[in-house]
């Protein structure tokens, strides 16, 4: 979410109806996975899907019998250690510009990995690969040996009272293969880590944005999927008025730009805007008036 992929979570239940159809990727990492799911999730993968899974996921079925779905399916062969560890990761040349070195923790900690033509994007300084990929026939297939979204957590700078402080870099884990598919985006903001929105209707869309990093945004650039042309664009200036902001529309994308989105550090009330993109003119005004007593 923090590189607006717009997330959902799914149940095994809907992935076993078939709901995977509607989804370009899928993150699994609990180690129990039902066997009508690992099915299903097989043949959506062969189709075309994304499929991202870590750590221990996908080791054993709904009544916890061995079932190594990665293993029996891809074959990707791990093993774990018993005491938690913490260990150096060395990215490849390939990623090495998003992801520099840096430690990362393991509860249960990969021992060894072997997977016979995946490439590796990433290892851990005593041996075992850390991060690899390899295609299934239309589909993917990406595996990381540790929790990273716990480690990009972990990273991240908590102040009393104030805003989580997000790093960038670990995010590449987790954000690298969608990139990489191409992976359609529905509102995206130049800078990482805005809180944005899009709620549609059929009179258009209601942008609402919120800086929660700890800098003021300048000239943010807001991307917005419309297949039509809207009639205009439109937010509330510091008296609370609506007014007209440029915007350009080509190839199916509206674009326009924020001048200022302050920080949460310039308090509360001011960390907030919304942007209206209108596919009909805006309603009258006009308020019936308002007797007070």
């Amino acid at each position: 979410s923090h590189e607006y992929f717009q997330p959902e979570l799914v149940t095994e239940e809907q992935v076993a109806a078939g709901d995977l159809d509607h989804y370009d990727a899928l993150y699994v990492l609990e180690t129990h996975v039902s066997r009508a799911a690992s099915d299903r999730i097989l043949s959506w993968t062969k189709r075309g899907g994304l499929l991202w899974t870590c750590a221990d996921s996908f080791l054993r079925d709904e009544y916890d019998a061995p079932k190594d779905f990665l293993s029996e399916n891809f074959g990707l062969n791990r093993s774990f250690g018993d005491k938690p560890v913490k260990r150096f990761l060395l990215p490849s040349d390939d990623v090495a510009s998003l992801l520099p070195a840096h430690r990362i923790e393991q509860a249960k900690p990969l021992a060894d990995l072997a997977w016979s033509g995946a490439k590796v994007l990433a290892k851990y300084e005593d041996g075992p690969s850390a991060w690899l990929e390899k295609d299934y026939h239309d589909g993917r297939v990406v595996y990381v040996g540790h929790r990273a979204g716990l480690d990009y957590t972990r990273k991240a700078i908590r102040l009393g009272g104030m805003r989580t402080i997000w790093p960038d870099y670990p995010r590449a884990f987790l954000t690298r293969p969608l990139h990489q598919r191409k992976v359609v985006r529905e509102l995206t903001v130049s800078e990482p880590i805005v809180l944005a929105h899009a709620l549609s209707s059929k009179g258009g869309d209601v942008i609402v944005l919120a800086n929660m990093r700890a800098d003021d945004l300048e000239n943010l650039e807001v991307r917005l999927r419309s297949p039509a042309k809207p009639v205009s664009v439109q937010t509330f200036d510091e008296n609370v008025n609506l007014v007209e902001v440029p915007f350009t529309h080509a190839d199916g994308i509206v674009l326009f730009t924020v001048p200022r989105l302050p920080s949460f550090l310039s308090g509360w009330n001011e960390i907030g805007q919304l942007y209206f993109v209108r596919s009909k003119p805006a309603p009258s005004a006009e308020r019936l008036g308002m007797l007070c007593a």
